[in-house]
């Protein structure tokens, strides 16, 4: 009789213990699955972050190689006219053939060399020889290069200033133009009854949508092995109740205790 009073309270020991923590692992599973694979917020979400992350580093890379090419390019300019200058000086070239020269090497470098945005060459009278100002609508990078010609009989050096300045607040908007395929752009023309540029901006667009199939699929793949670790472990749960039930039943065979 006191063995089975035993036995009983300790069953309903065990019980109130097991359903306490059955409830805990319940709520923090549900709480562990609102942030987890499972939520379609979360999986979209990080579908979003990834695209934007990967389309981040795309452009920062692309318009890091854009400024270093714009200042190589502008060195490379005042190269070319540093020598011009100094075979002026040695053939004793007229003062109108220097200025010729010179303005037509920077005339011929402004339409083949890619990356230059404002350039500026003034003559040894301080006049304006050649001027090209042109402006990206991305406005990450940004060049300037303005160069005085000295005079020929004195032994002045070529005076210039190149200046190249990266934004990465235009790099942001690059990143935003990228991802919602140029969006911004096909407003902007459609109010302004200007035709749409659909190859430009598929080309914008095309590293970020590969990204995004990219992190789609690889997302796809970890929810997906996440499933199965999960049907595991609900698994392994049913089989840790079963064996509940085989202790509960030898504790009581004749199932004498109460549920």
């Amino acid at each position: 009789m006191y063995n089975h009073i035993y036995y009983l309270a300790l069953y309903f020991k065990i019980k109130k213990k097991v359903l306490s923590m059955n409830n805990y692992k319940k709520s923090k599973t549900n709480f562990i699955n609102s942030f987890s694979l499972r939520s379609k917020f979360v999986f979209y979400g990080l579908i979003v972050v990834g695209v934007l992350v990967l389309t981040f580093i795309n452009n920062l890379y692309f318009y890091k190689h854009v400024e270093y090419y714009a200042k190589n390019d502008a060195k490379q300019l005042i190269a070319l006219l540093e020598s011009e200058l100094n075979f002026c000086r040695e053939n004793r070239v007229s003062q109108k053939r220097y200025r010729d020269n010179m303005t037509s090497i920077v005339e011929t470098f402004s339409k083949y060399a890619y990356y230059n945005d404002e350039l500026l060459l003034k003559s040894d009278e301080n006049k304006i020889l050649f001027e090209k100002y042109k402006k990206y609508k991305d406005g990450v990078t940004a060049s300037n290069v303005e160069i005085s010609m000295p005079y020929l009989k004195n032994d002045k050096a070529l005076i210039y200033k190149i200046d190249v300045d990266f934004s990465y607040w235009g790099l942001f908007f690059s990143v935003f133009r990228s991802m919602t395929f140029s969006l911004t752009d096909i407003v902007e023309n459609f109010y302004n009854n200007e035709p749409q540029k659909w190859e430009v901006y598929f080309k914008r667009s095309r590293p970020a949508l590969g990204y995004a199939i990219f992190t789609f699929f690889l997302l796809w793949v970890v929810r997906r092995r996440f499933y199965q670790f999960s049907k595991i472990e609900q698994i392994l749960n049913a089989l840790d109740e079963d064996n509940a039930l085989k202790i509960k039943a030898l504790i009581n065979p004749n199932n004498s205790i109460p549920n």
